[in-house]
């Protein structure tokens, strides 16, 4: 038998040998080594888990469970022995470790282990609550668990920036909105995002727009009101006008704002700034300084007589057409006359008189853009008398008298358009008449009665015209009982119906009293009285204007002066209207102390604009003068001329001068009438313009007795 014989192993291959048991019991000893955590990237999250994390470590072998406090987390996933990534559980709110637990063991607690449970924020209070559609708005918002915040939106936009204060406060900065419209505000951190509620509310509100501004002209002075219309207007902070702050900013509702210019505004953009925005730049913004009216050109003569030395001229009304301009009177010897202006001067003409008739005198005249009616009474016949001009001709028409009426005259006309429909009044045997032309035939009746009374007296003020279909009588009505009141008669083309002018309305309240007119214009848009009122326990009477509507005439009182005396009266006394804008003048007096001489009354202004009327001071050419107006006209929408008597504080008779007042968006230029020779004493009474930039003013010379003819030129 043969033995076997072992042989010794060579040196290489024990070593070989031997690293092979090595690295056979490395897996052995790692896997025994218990994990260890050392981060948890993502380590806040909500109640609800769902946030995938990573757990950085060792030891991440054989992972049976990955435990938050001792809640398993779901879905994980080892990357490596020292990576893995799991989804956290639901837990209730706090602080736990994350624990990896391996065949080997469990990972022990460390800081670096910690995840923390954070509750969902809530919204409780926003302030403010609403802001422009521009944003921008600071709003601050209050609520509980402020901790890690994420964002902060408005509806689906997020804040432009956030700054957390505390766990229960943030400002946020609004984002624009596309529209008007009301948003959550949601406060998102890492534990989720806040919940609907009514608390989170934040309304996005327009700001405000500019629609109009009226007047959109003023002086560089400034000082002048402005009513700026639009939509918006709430929470308004001031008022910009080309870039300068205006003053006295009232919003009279969310559609209307009135300021006072600054001075020095200069040309530019009017924006109203608010708390929700400024408003933006538009067309209709637009304001422009002018320059005061420039002083006119006058010239005056005594009105000439149709035969040299004839004796003196009377001229009591002035009328123009677009070219031309007339006055109307009689000669001194009682014959119808009328004054042409022509390019070498005035020129004087009789006109014809009725059958029977021997003499004549014209009273008043109306004028369109190339026709006029003058009307008058003829002597020898006791009928009124009708002139009408077309085609540069003077025809004769007769006139007419109510039923039973067996005298009478008329002194007052308005026409409507080229002169189709024209009203008269005047008196006859009867009382008070009216008249009305339709085509050229005249018919006439008495004044109707109001209705609420007797009538114990009527006096005549004025006729206009604002269509064929609408002319308008007004007058002032005295009844045997009651309160007087201005009456108005409306021509409707064939009827006249009265009416009776309402009490104002002060404070939703009806003052009663009594009242006066003293003026009627009648632009297009309807016709406007003008007067004085004097309220039920007042001792004084106050600036009135009248307007209708539907049918009824109801009064407003208008502003008075500042330096106003309320104890004594004030009263409009002319009114003109022009494309919406009206101009009216008037008399109120100054307490003793702010007066040379107070018995003297003073003049003042008063200017329609956007609806509203405001007070403004006469241009006179010294403050010791007291200036009554006698009549006033506008050539446009902007610009008017007045005319009437200037006297000097404490004076005698003797010393009137006629005066002229130009009134345009730049302010009122001031300017008296030049006396022929040695005459003084003159008062203006009445005023016509063509569209030449020519106007007319008749007067009359206290010494010597004569009438005047005063051209002015714009």
């Amino acid at each position: 038998m043969t033995t076997l014989r072992r042989r010794p192993l060579s040196a290489a291959l024990t070593t070989v040998l031997a690293t092979a048991a090595a690295l056979a019991a490395a897996p052995a000893a790692e896997a025994a080594a218990a994990p260890g955590v050392t981060t948890v990237k993502v380590n806040v999250g909500p109640l609800a888990g769902g946030t995938r994390i990573t757990v950085v470590g060792s030891g991440f072998v054989h992972v049976r469970a990955v435990l938050f406090g001792t809640t398993a987390g779901t879905r994980v996933q080892v990357l490596s022995s020292t990576r893995l990534t799991v989804t956290a559980p639901r837990h209730g709110a706090g602080v736990v470790d994350v624990h990896v637990r391996t065949s080997a063991g469990t990972s022990r607690s460390t800081v670096r282990d910690r995840y923390t449970y954070l509750p969902a924020p809530t919204v409780t209070a926003l302030a403010p609550a609403a802001g422009g559609v521009g944003g921008g708005e600071h709003v601050v918002v209050s609520g509980t668990n402020f901790s890690h915040v994420a964002s902060v939106s408005f509806g689906t936009v997020r804040a432009a920036s956030f700054s957390v204060a505390s766990t229960g406060r943030l400002v946020a900065v609004a984002p624009a909105s596309q529209a008007v419209r009301t948003v959550d505000v949601r406060v998102t951190t890492a534990g989720g995002t806040s919940a609907l509620g009514a608390h989170d509310r934040y309304t996005y509100r327009p700001r405000p727009t500019i629609t109009a501004v009226t007047p959109a002209q003023g002086p560089l002075t400034g000082g002048n009101r402005v009513v700026i219309d639009g939509h918006d207007f709430t929470a308004i902070t001031q008022v910009l006008m080309n870039g300068h702050a205006a003053s006295a900013v009232t919003a009279v509702s969310p559609t209307r704002v009135i300021v006072t210019a600054p001075a020095g505004v200069g040309t530019g953009d009017v924006r109203v700034v608010g708390v929700y925005g400024t408003s933006p730049l538009t067309t209709a913004d637009h304001y422009a300084v002018v320059a005061r009216p420039t002083a006119p050109t006058r010239a005056s003569v005594v009105a000439p007589a149709p035969v040299p030395d004839a004796g003196p001229a009377h001229v009591l009304d002035t009328g123009c057409t677009d070219t031309t301009c007339y006055a109307v009177g009689s000669t001194a010897d009682g014959q119808p006359l009328v004054e042409t202006l022509g390019d070498s001067g005035w020129t004087p003409a009789v006109l014809a008189l009725p059958a029977g008739a021997t003499g004549g005198d014209l009273a008043a005249i109306w004028c369109g853009s190339s026709t006029c009616a003058a009307v008058g009474s003829a002597d020898g016949t006791d009928t009124p008398l009708v002139e009408t001009l077309a085609d540069g001709t003077w025809t004769q028409v007769d006139g007419v008298l109510p039923p039973a009426a067996t005298s009478g005259s008329y002194d007052r006309i308005a026409c409507a358009g080229d002169a189709s429909t024209c009203v008269a009044t005047g008196t006859s045997s009867n009382g008070v008449l009216l008249a009305a032309s339709v085509g050229g035939t005249w018919q006439a009746q008495d004044a109707p009665m109001p209705g609420l009374g007797q009538l114990a007296d009527l006096t005549r003020v004025d006729v206009a015209c604002a269509a064929a279909g609408h002319c308008v009588f007004v007058g002032n009505w005295a009844p045997t009982s009651g309160s007087a009141r201005p009456l108005v008669e409306t021509w409707s083309g064939t009827t006249w119906t009265p009416s009776v002018v309402q009490p104002p309305v002060v404070n939703a309240a009806t003052v009663g009293g009594s009242g006066t007119a003293a003026a009627i214009a009648c632009p297009a848009a309807g016709c406007m009285i003008a007067g004085s009122w004097t309220p039920d326990q007042s001792p004084a009477s106050r600036p009135m204007v009248a307007s209708e509507a539907n049918g009824l005439w109801t009064s407003t009182l208008t502003p008075m002066p500042a330096d106003a005396d309320q104890t004594v009266d004030a009263a409009l006394t002319t009114i003109a209207c022009s494309a919406g804008t009206c101009t009216a003048s008037g008399t109120y007096q100054a307490p003793p102390s702010n007066e040379v001489d107070p018995s003297y009354p003073d003049g003042f202004v008063e200017t329609l604009h956007g609806g509203m009327w405001f007070v403004g001071a006469m241009a006179k050419g010294s403050a010791d003068i007291y200036r009554v107006t006698a009549d006033t006209v506008c050539t446009d929408a902007t610009h008017c001329v007045s005319v009437g008597t200037d006297t000097p504080l404490g004076s005698d008779s003797g010393v009137a001068t006629g005066a002229i007042a130009v009134t345009g968006p730049g302010g009122a230029t001031q300017a008296v009438a030049p006396l022929p020779g040695d005459a003084s004493d003159l008062s203006l009474f009445h005023v016509a313009c063509s569209t030449s930039a020519t106007c007319v003013a008749v007067g009359r010379l206290s010494t010597p007795q004569q009438w005047l003819l005063t051209t002015i030129r714009l």
